[in-house]
């Protein structure tokens, strides 16, 4: 077999978790997006690697036409703890519950985002949250084949094309498998993740202990974040609002993602997952009497093993049913990849210096305009911003 074309790889490891000779391996380039290398001396040339990429053979999805809703927990408190509305806790806590395994992103103790499985219902909160960063699948799709195989039920949660390789790898449904992908705006590498968090360690001097992406503690449901910092004998937290921060304005603007993810086929109305999940942005416009300062999720159902599930959601789940125009109003990835902007290579040429600090240069440059923008904003008071906004209507 041929190196994978680095253009479109995306990093899934079906390929290496399939070699019958373990001669494939999974190495980071300088920005940590992972990429198959092949021992040539041991491959036999069997061709599974081939077989079994989701790249070369294209895997059965959903509907074209999803059934689409508008989704809030009804436990407010675990709602809080949500990116959005609680959609993702809301399909695998029964999961759990009834003896199953969910597996998701978590970090772990060096904040480094990893595929993981959990069995107790206690340890969910681990997997929940938004993360704007690849996360490594490891060895979890023969995990999940394992688990299959011994009539255990499985819900796997990831990014559409991290769905698409456990579905070419297994190469068969199973009744016992519920898959969950997410509306991805594309994945920053984990290298260039490292170098930003120590980047911000050094500039208040202080450890890095934990991140959240989506903070609703100050402003409710939103794009804010939040960074905890070890000092001395407790911990301090700060917001993170992200025009000013460089990190998350670049993930939002598409200028850190890997390079197959400007060319996404899975951004597409027909979905990899039975059910897909996501911030339903701009609910309001549509449903003005939903409740939405603590997050509404996105749920489409894709599939038909998830119009079964989808009753039993309904008891820890307040539903408004919506169309798919709705949805992807706000959410472009449901119907096209972010673009890739003309100055992408020019941060992953800052990347590769390996210093954050060079990254966070380029983008003041960059984004200056953005940058006295937000800082305006950020001194106009709460109420006056209050009277705007009912002032536009």
């Amino acid at each position: 077999m041929e190196e994978t074309d680095f253009q479109h790889c995306t990093g899934c490891r079906a390929c290496e978790q399939i070699c019958p000779r373990h001669c494939i391996s999974m190495e980071p380039d300088s920005e940590g997006f992972l990429y198959p290398h092949i021992d040539t001396a041991a491959c036999m040339k069997c061709g599974l690697c081939v077989k079994y990429c989701p790249i070369h053979h294209s895997v059965e999805k959903g509907t074209e036409k999803p059934a689409v809703y508008a989704v809030w927990l009804k436990d407010r408190d675990m709602r809080l703890q949500s990116s959005s509305g609680g959609a993702f806790s809301a399909i695998a806590a029964p999961v759990l519950e009834a003896g199953g395994a969910v597996f998701g992103c978590a970090f772990d103790e060096n904040l480094v985002p990893k595929q993981i499985v959990v069995r107790k219902t206690g340890d969910l909160p681990r997997l929940m949250g938004s993360k704007y960063v690849q996360s490594d699948t490891g060895h979890t799709f023969s995990q999940v084949k394992q688990l299959l195989d011994d009539n255990v039920t499985v819900m796997y949660s990831g990014t559409p094309c991290q769905i698409a390789g456990l579905k070419s790898f297994l190469k068969k449904d199973y009744s016992n498998l519920l898959m969950v992908d997410l509306v991805c705006h594309g994945v920053p590498g984990p290298a260039l993740f490292q170098e930003y968090l120590g980047w911000l360690g050094r500039k208040h001097r202080k450890k890095v202990t934990a991140l959240s992406f989506r903070d609703k503690s100050k402003k409710g449901w939103g794009e804010f974040g939040k960074v905890d910092f070890q000092a001395e004998d407790r911990v301090n937290s700060k917001p993170i609002i992200p025009e000013l921060d460089p990190y998350f304005s670049l993930f939002l603007h598409g200028e850190t993602s890997r390079t197959c993810c400007y060319g996404c086929s899975y951004a597409s109305p027909e979905r990899e997952g039975d059910f897909t999940i996501g911030d339903f942005w701009g609910i309001q416009r549509f449903y003005p009497e939903i409740p939405a300062h603590d997050g509404v999720s996105l749920l489409m159902v894709n599939s038909e093993k998830a119009v079964s599930a989808l009753p039993g959601l309904s008891q820890s789940l307040f539903m408004q049913k919506a169309t798919f125009e709705e949805a992807a109003a706000e959410n472009g990835q449901l119907l096209h990849p972010t673009a890739e902007s003309k100055n992408r290579s020019a941060f992953a040429d800052a990347a590769r210096s390996g210093d954050f600090a060079t990254v966070a240069a380029l983008w003041k440059k960059s984004y200056r305009k953005q940058i006295l923008s937000a800082k305006g904003k950020k001194l106009i008071p709460s109420p006056l911003k209050r009277i705007v906004k009912i002032l536009r209507g």
